[in-house]
């Protein structure tokens, strides 16, 4: 009776996968739960800034936050103006040239 074989492309797979499970908790972000609850006021008022030419003070007031949320809320979408290009804008409901656009003219706020 022959002896059985060793799999190294199934082994070498597997320690793939292994490694890949190791990275992961690493290579994730931590989302924070504000930004979550906020997400369609940042789609808003990101719009409202790039789309509409509004200032950021008139995007952050439009959305009726209380005193002790806008200081974070304006910190995240500060983040979120600094960081927009074409290719994450869809996320916030924006054609890639409306994007470019608002870049173009300098990042207006």
């Amino acid at each position: 009776m022959r002896e059985a074989r060793p799999n190294y492309k199934m082994i070498e797979t597997q320690r793939n996968q292994m490694e890949v499970r190791r990275m992961r908790p690493a290579s994730r972000r931590v989302v924070d739960p504000k930004a979550i609850r906020w997400r369609n006021a940042l789609t808003l008022a990101v719009r409202l800034v790039v789309i509409d030419g509004n200032s950021f003070n008139a995007a952050v007031a439009a959305q009726d936050l209380i005193h002790d949320d806008e200081k974070h809320f304006r910190e995240l979408l500060s983040n979120k103006l600094t960081f927009l290009e074409p290719y994450n804008s869809a996320r916030f409901s924006l054609s890639e040239a409306e994007t470019v656009c608002w870049i173009e003219a300098g990042r207006p706020r």
